[in-house]
């Protein structure tokens, strides 16, 4: 080796010695990494036959990331998703089945639709005369939310992952004898009224239950499906008969087959046949799609702090009606409304104002009213998308501001109410109680929603806060959870289900809004964070470095709220750490910054930080595959001279070995 390369080594040392950043404690990576988050979805199968069963087509068609592509990037997180298929022994079957045997009534009465009648409404819809398309019939009915709370407090397998959502499969056919089947009861309680809500949403009255096959979301990342209920699900056939019968033709095998069914059809299960695990799968799919994976989209921002909700009621009861807008007061109930959104954005501030008015009192809200209308037998129908000068639509958009205040300093909700008498209001031809998405919302409903006229004196049925909230949560970003392929998605705890009547958010809505908002500012204060760069030796300020601790102590504690999911801890802390991290930047600067300095690195929180450990015993015959990504473990640093040393002194003895034998 010459001369000048030894030199070299020497001042590579000694240089490495002076290096400013040598004890400043901090890991050092690329500029404005990005992470990744493995989300897993978890399917336990209890009281299948794991032989007929088979989990090769979830894994045959790619995985759920083939499906959902638009969130594997959100905000400055990328989500990888990954499924654990578990088939559960049947000791925990046999327990399951043991509780839901104890809460089941043998003897309940639940709803049967009359196909015949309501294809004949579907046919004439303008004659005015609601059939009572709804008859009893019996059965077996379990309540579905002791049902949930039994699979959360007695988990079939062991979660292992904090950023994990459970669909259990459920098969209670042993519950079915003959012509009898069982289902699951959902309570129904109008907020507004504190009444048993029994119509349905198109005003049929009659209904005796409010059967589902599944249920979830209710404070909780679980859902559960029961095929083998599906037979007395007589909301499949209102879908397939009432809502699309003119243009959907349903030839799927596997659309509303009864569990018990389709075994009996396809027993053999030959590779050429369908499977059970299809069948599963499909709906597997539209279960996922719209519950578990939501995605709404970002209309607000970590900046954001206010919510408005400014909403106008407008008494139209001049087609021969006597009641009074005192008679209404109790269809609406600002609490409710707030409670809802505090609930599912607990990190703002939400107002909600009540505004009456008479469409008397608005000329030319009337006469616009009588360009967009067309008279019927027995009841006019408002066509929101028509009208001279201009269509209803374009007017209330351009004059919201006649009706309710506007702020500023906030996201503003503001709302159109019309209070009706014979009277409906119709988008394209489609008659609707509510539309939203729109930046705005506009509710149009008549007397015969509010009060039961069935009794006397007439008594409350129902409100429009939930109708409200509902068409909030469309310019939020959430779609139904019925917009799919087979609407089994409908069955979840939500107020954004046309199915279920319910006035919250479910566990799933919140997840993915308040995840969105935490990792838009988190991450934002992160990548803040790491391109500062280091501007301080040794003998720079103290203060810098207590600055750069406690900064880095919020962030992560943020960080691990985060992965714990619990995403209003981990936006509170996150605001906190935008304080400091202000304050660094501040403090910084008047160091001052060069800019070929390396970035700081905030270490990801290690699994152990991240994950409370469970005690729940699982299948030893199952393996359960962890999805946490392995994350770096250093938290100090190695000091840079040792490496220094490390590195260069091999390289000096070989070259000294080969200076020697090179002397030869």
């Amino acid at each position: 080796m010459k001369k000048s390369n030894h030199l070299f080594m020497i001042f590579l040392i000694f240089i490495l010695f002076l290096n400013p950043f040598s004890t400043n404690n901090v890991v050092h990576s690329p500029k404005n990494q990005k992470r990744t988050n493995y989300l897993t979805i978890q399917i336990n199968f209890i009281g299948y036959d794991d032989k007929i069963l088979g989990t090769s087509v979830f894994h045959e068609l790619g995985g759920l990331n083939d499906f959902y592509p638009d969130i594997e990037t959100i905000g400055e997180y990328n989500v990888t998703i990954e499924t654990n298929l578990i088939t559960i022994d049947d000791i925990y079957y046999e327990e399951f089945l043991t509780y839901a045997e104890t809460i089941a009534n043998f003897s309940a009465v639940t709803s049967e639709l009359n196909i015949t009648l309501l294809e004949e409404d579907s046919i004439d819809p303008h004659d005015g005369i609601k059939s009572d398309v709804f008859y009893e019939r019996e059965g077996v009915s379990l309540n579905a939310t002791l049902v949930q709370n039994y699979l959360d407090d007695y988990p079939p397998a062991e979660i292992l992952d904090p950023w994990t959502y459970v669909l259990n499969f459920l098969n209670l056919s042993i519950l079915d004898t003959g012509t009898t089947e069982h289902w699951y009861d959902i309570s129904e309680i109008d907020l507004d009224t504190g009444n048993t809500f029994s119509d349905w949403f198109s005003e049929y009255s009659g209904l005796v239950d409010r059967p589902v096959a599944g249920w979830g979301g209710e404070n909780s990342r679980t859902y559960f499906f029961d095929p083998s209920a599906l037979e007395a699900m007589w909301y499949f056939d209102w879908i397939i008969t009432d809502y699309f019968w003119q243009f959907l033709d349903y030839t799927n095998p596997f659309v509303y087959t009864d569990l018990e069914d389709y075994i009996e059809a396809h027993e053999t299960f030959q590779p050429a046949d369908l499977s059970l695990e299809e069948y599963l799968y499909n709906f597997t799919y539209d279960i996922m799609y719209n519950d578990l994976l939501v995605r709404p989209y970002a209309v607000l921002t970590p900046n954001d702090s206010n919510l408005f909700f400014e909403i106008a009621i407008v008494e139209n009861f001049t087609r021969g009606a006597i009641h009074t807008l005192e008679d209404l007061e109790f269809i609406i109930n600002q609490n409710t409304i707030v409670e809802a959104f505090e609930d599912l954005l607990p990190f703002f501030n939400v107002q909600a104002n009540i505004h009456w008015y008479s469409l008397d009192d608005y000329p030319e809200i009337q006469e616009l009213f009588d360009t967009a209308t067309t008279q019927y037998d027995d009841y006019y129908q408002i066509e929101v998308t028509e009208g001279s000068p201009q269509t209803l639509l374009e007017y209330f958009s351009d004059n919201l501001g006649q009706f309710v205040d506007i702020h500023p300093d906030g996201i503003n909700f503001p709302t159109m109410a019309f209070l009706m008498n014979r009277s409906r209001m119709s988008y394209d031809g489609t008659r609707f109680g509510g539309l939203g998405g729109m930046g705005w919302q506009l509710i149009a409903y008549q007397w015969d929603r509010f009060m039961d006229t069935s009794v006397v004196p007439p008594i409350p049925k129902t409100g429009i806060s939930d109708v409200i909230i509902h068409e909030a949560g469309h310019t939020l970003g959430f779609n139904h959870p019925h917009h799919s392929n087979y609407w089994v998605g409908d069955f979840v705890d939500s107020v954004m289900s046309y199915y279920t009547v319910n006035s919250y958010f479910n566990q799933f809505e919140k997840d993915w809004i308040q995840s969105l908002l935490v990792q838009q500012l988190l991450f934002g204060l992160i990548n803040e964070y790491e391109t500062m760069g280091q501007s301080y030796s040794l003998t720079s300020p103290e203060a810098v470095k207590k600055i750069n601790q406690d900064t880095v102590e919020k962030l992560t504690q943020a960080w691990i709220s985060f992965k714990r999911m619990d995403f209003p801890a981990a936006f509170s802390q996150a605001r906190e750490a935008a304080i400091i991290v202000e304050t660094l930047a501040s403090t910084l600067n008047q160091v001052g910054i060069s800019e070929t300095n390396p970035s700081f690195i905030l270490p990801e929180p290690t699994l152990e930080e991240t994950t409370e450990i469970s005690t729940t015993p699982t299948n030893p015959s199952t393996e359960i595959k962890t999805s946490i990504i392995p994350t770096s473990q250093t938290t100090e640093a190695t000091p840079l001279p040792i490496i220094g040393i490390i590195i260069a002194l091999p390289i000096l003895l070989i070259s000294g070995k080969k200076r020697k034998k090179g002397s030869l």
